[in-house]
């Protein structure tokens, strides 16, 4: 079942994959999509001419935030992007205003556009990306988990060591 609503300038369509009844999402404004496919989490931005039959390099900024120099890959017509680094784009996606993109095709040629991210349906994508098991976090948010973690663990290790520490000096000293 196909369903497509319009959410301000973003159309969002969800459906089922017939063969593996995995679930299908996509969130577009035609500039860009956030796609949750199969077990992949996609961005794509579409630019409507031949730039490439492999990686093409870019560069691409959010709002004021300083430029980020990538290499995104190729869709097999070779007319749109696939962002590599789907995680810390869709962070910053999610937080910002605008988005401006400029990659360089097979000859060298810059193409730029611009992407006004008003109105994005944030609560969809990050259902999109959670479909894909694909969890948006920024690096410091992720670092901070993995920190976190390995801190937990460590306490854990203490603990034990200490309560070992205890119970062996309860037996010494009633020995």
């Amino acid at each position: 079942m196909l369903l497509s609503t319009p959410v301000l300038s973003w159309t969002v369509s969800e459906d089922t994959d017939p063969f593996t009844d995995e679930p299908e999402l996509y969130i577009s404004s035609g500039d860009i999509t956030f796609r949750c496919r199969g077990a992949s989490f996609d961005v794509v931005i579409p630019f409507g001419e031949y730039l490439s039959s492999d990686f093409v390099k870019g560069i691409y900024r959010f709002d004021k935030n300083v430029s980020v120099e990538v290499e995104f890959g190729i869709s097999t017509t070779g007319t749109s992007v696939f962002v590599q680094d789907t995680n810390n784009f869709t962070y910053q996606a999610l937080r910002s205003e605008k988005l401006l993109i400029k990659v360089y095709d097979y000859q060298g040629t810059g193409h730029t556009k611009s992407i006004e991210l008003d109105g994005l349906p944030s609560e969809t994508i990050l259902r999109a990306a959670s479909l894909c098991k694909k969890p948006i976090l920024s690096e410091v948010e992720d670092a901070k988990r993995q920190a976190t973690a390995e801190l937990e663990a460590d306490l854990i290790r203490g603990m034990q060591l200490a309560t070992a520490a205890c119970w062996n000096l309860g037996a010494l000293s009633s020995a």
